[in-house]
Parts: C-alpha cells; sequence; structure tokens
C-alpha cells in the first residue's frame, strides 16, 4: 500500500510501518479512497491545523489596518500632486 518509489526517493526506511500504522488509528476504513497518495493526506492534515481566530481584537486589527491603508493612500496622493505641481512649474518656466 505504500508508494515504493516515494520510500526509495525519500529514503524512508520505516515508510511501510508508518503506513500501517497510520491508517489503523485513522478513524475511517476508506483512507485509500479519501487520500489515494501520500501528499493528499499530509496537505490535508497540513491545512487543517491553520485557523484564523476571530475575536473582538480581530476587529481592532482590521481597523489600524484600513486607517493605516487610508493614511498611506493619503500620502500617496499628496506626494504625487506635489511632483506634479513642480512639473507644471518647471514646464511654464521653460516657456
Amino acid at each position: 500500500m505504500f508508494d515504493n518509489g516515494l520510500a526509495r526517493v525519500v529514503g524512508a526506511k520505516n515508510g511501510p510501518s508508518c503506513w500501517k500504522g497510520g491508517k489503523q488509528s485513522v478513524p475511517h476504513g476508506d483512507v485509500l479512497c479519501r487520500f489515494p497518495h501520500s501528499v493528499t493526506l499530509a496537505g490535508t492534515l497540513e491545512m487543517g491545523a491553520t485557523y484564523l481566530p476571530i475575536n473582538s481584537n480581530w476587529f481592532e486589527y482590521v481597523n489600524r489596518a484600513n486607517e493605516a491603508y487610508d493614511k498611506l493612500q493619503k500620502e500617496g496622493q499628496e506626494t504625487l500632486m506635489s511632483l506634479a505641481d513642480e512639473a507644471n512649474k518647471e514646464l511654464e518656466n521653460e516657456r
């Protein structure tokens, strides 16, 4: 059941025994149907381990992020307007 090609590439010597033990510890008998490849199982387990906790701090974070974005947006706009004004003045002085 263990992919011997993968065992050779990775250099795993205990792969088959780990696979058998892991298969018995999973509550569903259809492990091979759900996870046809060991990478599928590993990816599912890894993605299931991460989560984004949302509590009262989340709204503070969103507000601070929006305020920082607005501030940077305004500063960028002011800088562009200042540069445009300088370029316009230089163009008028050349005429």
